[in-house]
């Protein structure tokens, strides 16, 4: 029974290489540029104090506190994570010895949202309020458009192969039959994402930036083999 399977695989392998060798194999290329349409934003909370107790009574004062300005905005498809929440001893090495500091508690926050333009507005709720740390702003394709975007390139790649194909063949003098066989080779989903961290603490603003975002590539490649007549 296995000797049959193997046989019948081989003979498909061979009668697939024949094909190929009686056909025309073509590359067919999308190349676009999509527009981020979200974009995401994270806050770290951080406090120092000499108990547990303390430390996280003021970060999570401190954090309830950047949730709710963020929730006054009304973003947009908004999506809020809680990402982190530590709270553990801080020790400094000082004179040759680690030194106790206090309990250091940490809590971040991810806001994201679809209003691309309220950048500079979410940084400012972060400034206002005295927050340290900020990363962001960090633009990138939704899961949505991302597929749009690559179906919608699938079929561009496709109608680039078959129209080489066709050139080949009217070239060559002979028919070009029907695609029997497609690989994609290459494929860069789009995403766009820039990470850079900020300390606001001696950065308040009285207005907030208008904050501009590049595009997002997507590349792909499909092998086409098409057979000749």
């Amino acid at each position: 029974m296995k000797f049959l399977l193997s046989l019948l695989i081989f003979s498909l392998s061979c009668a697939f290489a024949e094909e190929q060798e009686h056909g025309i194999k073509v590359i067919g290329e999308c190349k676009q540029r999509v527009q981020p349409d979200r974009l995401a934003i994270s806050f770290v909370v951080e406090t120092l104090k000499d108990s547990v107790d303390a430390s996280t009574a003021q970060a999570n004062k401190k954090y309830n506190t950047l949730l709710e300005n963020l929730k006054a905005l009304k973003l947009k498809n908004a999506e809020f994570d809680t990402f982190e929440y530590s709270s553990a001893p801080y020790k400094v090495y000082e004179n040759r010895k680690n030194v106790f500091k206090g309990y250091k508690t940490r809590i971040g926050l991810k806001v994201s949202t679809s209003e691309m333009d309220k950048a500079g507005e979410i940084f400012q709720v972060g400034s206002i309020i005295g927050q340290e740390f900020i990363q962001g702003p960090n633009p990138y394709v939704s899961d949505n458009l991302a597929k749009k975007t690559y179906e919608k390139c699938l079929v561009i790649a496709s109608n680039d192969a078959k129209d080489k194909a066709q050139v080949l063949a009217k070239s060559l003098d002979v028919v070009l039959g029907k695609a029997f066989n497609v690989k994609e080779s290459v494929s860069n989903r789009p995403t766009y994402k820039s990470n850079s961290i900020m300390n606001m603490a001696e950065s308040v603003s009285s207005a907030p930036a208008k904050i501009e975002f590049g595009k997002s590539d997507i590349e792909l490649k499909l092998e086409v083999y098409f057979t000749i007549n």
